[in-house]
Parts: structure tokens; sequence; C-alpha cells
């Protein structure tokens, strides 16, 4: 089965048109919560960036930000993966999809092959000790 990544050539254009469509139903987050996040968009992004097992990311990016509706979570800093800073607290993000470019640098960086729920649990991506369990119902 094809995939968005076989056409390489179509990703400046995709992203362009994801980011023109985030800034325009999210605009600027200046100090509220960042909406009209979703599945769709997440999923599309991180397909473009070439990341593994987007199905299971995509319910990462929902676990963590409550259906993208949380507030006083990493969502409020565009943040959709719960990425922490080296100082402590959540990684702040200009727009959602800067996090999405993130993840699929940090998955280049650290992810090498495998079952992902394996993969996850074993480097702790979650304090939550059921986190894979509520990974896998989610939906």
């Amino acid at each position: 089965m094809k995939t968005i990544t076989d056409k390489w050539y179509l990703l400046p254009i995709i992203l362009i048109t994801l980011m023109l469509i985030g800034k325009k139903a999210i605009g600027q987050v200046t100090g509220q919560v960042a909406v009209q996040v979703d599945t769709l968009k997440v999923k599309a992004l991180l397909e473009a960036y070439g990341v593994k097992h987007v199905d299971i990311v995509v319910r990462q990016s929902v676990l963590e930000t409550g259906w993208y509706k949380c507030t006083k979570c990493s969502l409020d800093n565009n943040n959709l993966f719960g990425f922490i800073s080296s100082k402590g607290g959540y990684m702040k993000f200009d727009k959602w999809q800067d996090s999405v470019k993130e993840y699929a640098v940090w998955q280049r960086r650290f992810y090498k092959g495998g079952d992902y729920h394996v993969f996850l649990k074993r480097i702790g991506y979650a304090e939550d000790p059921n986190y894979i369990h509520k990974l896998k119902t989610v939906y």
C-alpha cells in the first residue's frame, strides 16, 4: 500500500497546507488553550514526517491532551505529546505542528524497530504504569 511518504515531492505542499489550516483554526495561542486540533490533522502531519506507527502516536496525542481539550496540561504549550523540557515542565512550542515535528525527530533518534508498545514501555515514555493499556484502549 502506498503512503503519503511515497510521494515525497508533495511534502512541502502538504506541510504548508497543514500549517495554514492549523494557523487559521488555532491562531496564535496567547494565554488560551489551543483548539481545533483533530486526529486527522495530526495523523496527516505524522505521515508527512515519516513517523512510524502513526495510529499509536495519534493515540498518544489523544491520551496526553484528553482529546485535545485539556487545560493546565501540555496542550497549553502546543505540546501534543507531553514532552518535558530539561528544566522540568512541559516543552513549549509556537504551534502544535512543531510538537509533531519534534516527535518525528525524537522517534528517529530513539526508536530502532520492533513492537512500539514495548518500546514505549521500555524507555519509560510515561509515568503512568497503565499508560500502555490506556493507549491500546483509546477510541
